[in-house]
């Protein structure tokens, strides 16, 4: 059985995230890409005023698609306002079946290229608030492994990139809490990832695809990495009061 190929972006790759996307085929044949984005509401849109226009997986397929490395890019936002990784499990039933059905759409084309992206774990670090939340690192770790191991199991032949969820301010709260201990609480979630990327590539040396980071073309502002809270207490972009990682 073939093995999924992994990878993960961070911040400090976003100079050489565009240049890496044209030559993760090396092939040299042009192929077509089916990516199915698994997340939040940051992958949703939740903080854009038309999101079934704006949101991040759509300029995704708007770069893929005009750079002629591919014939065809489609894609499916798969992503849940508040959602966390406990959502997206096969025994919750909650999310999942999206995640199936639309892979399954694009699986029936054979000569595509299917790709999950997941960026998950905002919600997880919540203090409350989310579903399952607080989620502890090792239980993201789980998690996310449960995750990839049903997806790959029933898509052998896919392709998997994994993302740092996104860091926020300190003074995060709307619906639920977040603040300095779910800031802390999502940064310990990288190293995790981190070990889940070795842990893969161990299963497919040489295997490292290179695509987009969600949390880097979301806006100029994302970059930063930080949510904060408006006059509506909804969560928003900030440049301010945020820790570097």
């Amino acid at each position: 059985m073939n093995k999924p190929i992994f990878a993960k972006l961070s911040p400090k790759l976003l100079i050489l995230v565009f240049a890496l996307i044209l030559t993760s085929f090396s092939s040299g044949k042009r192929t077509k890409l089916n990516i199915v984005f698994i997340g939040d509401s940051i992958t949703e849109g939740g903080a854009l005023k038309q999101p079934a226009l704006e949101a991040t997986p759509l300029i995704v397929q708007q770069i893929l698609s005009s750079n002629g490395q591919f014939t065809s890019v489609d894609v499916a936002n798969r992503g849940f306002s508040g959602h966390t990784s406990l959502d997206f499990l096969p025994t919750t039933n909650t999310d999942f079946p999206k995640v199936i059905e639309a892979a399954n759409n694009f699986n029936k084309d054979t000569s595509a290229t299917l790709l999950f992206s997941i960026m998950l774990g905002t919600n997880d670090s919540a203090i409350f608030g989310p579903n399952g939340s607080p989620i502890s690192a090792d239980q993201y770790d789980q998690n996310i492994s449960k995750l990839i191991d049903a997806l790959s199991n029933q898509y052998p032949k896919a392709k998997f990139v994994l993302q740092y969820p996104l860091w926020y301010s300190t003074n995060t709260q709307n619906n639920a809490a977040y603040l300095e201990e779910g800031l802390n609480r999502v940064e310990s979630y990288f190293p995790k990832i981190d070990n889940l990327v070795k842990k893969y590539k161990k299963l497919a040396p040489g295997g490292y695809l290179p695509v987009i980071n969600l949390a880097l073309i979301f806006s100029e502002r994302i970059i930063l990495g930080c949510l904060s809270l408006n006059k509506e207490k909804k969560h928003v972009l900030s440049t301010s009061k945020c820790r570097r990682i």
